[in-house]
């Protein structure tokens, strides 16, 4: 015979664990605490070996007919744009040869970010993403510039920049959810 005792603890073990499981998956989703960001001299080191095939994907933006944003998102495994199918297969080549799992947006200035982890906003923290910019024009407002985005994840919301050169940048973008 079960005892009454031993049965309530039997039957609250499953929703306790489903509660457990979600929470764990939502922290894993979400990274509220950007565990998984990369360290800038990652990125640093990253733009330096595939110079060229960033510098690539920054003309084909800035030749490109169509001033409108647009945006890659490597899930989808084809820009979400008006490109010809030259300029997809060009596209993939160099996403494929910077080891880029990601998005890429375009702005109407021509600037490009690559946007190489990411978390959406949640209950349970900052939504965040880290990545590498390129900006032909910089204009701060409503940015920040910073010597080093490794300790970012202890900013309020925002917009953050690390100068690289003339127009590299490297970025970091907390929004509170």
């Amino acid at each position: 015979m079960i005892k009454p005792r031993a049965l309530l603890l039997s039957l609250l073990c499953v929703p306790v664990s489903l509660v457990g499981a979600w929470i764990a998956f939502s922290l894993w989703d979400t990274d509220p605490w950007n565990l998984s960001a990369p360290s800038d001299e990652a990125l640093i080191a990253l733009l330096k070996a595939h110079r060229p095939a960033f510098d690539s994907v920054v003309r084909m933006v800035a030749t490109d007919d169509n001033p409108e944003p647009w945006l890659y998102n490597y899930d989808y495994a084809k820009p979400r744009n008006r490109a010809d199918e030259e300029k997809r297969k060009r596209f993939d080549q160099l996403v494929k040869e910077i080891g880029f799992r990601g998005e890429v947006t375009t702005a109407p200035d021509r600037s490009v970010d690559f946007t190489f982890v990411m978390a959406w906003p949640s209950g349970l923290g900052l939504g965040w993403g880290k990545g590498i910019s390129y900006k032909p024009v910089f204009m701060l407002t409503q940015s920040t510039m910073v010597q080093s985005l490794d300790q970012a994840r202890k900013r309020a919301s925002g917009a953050y920049y690390r100068k690289l050169d003339e127009n590299w940048y490297l970025f970091y973008y907390a929004k509170q959810g």
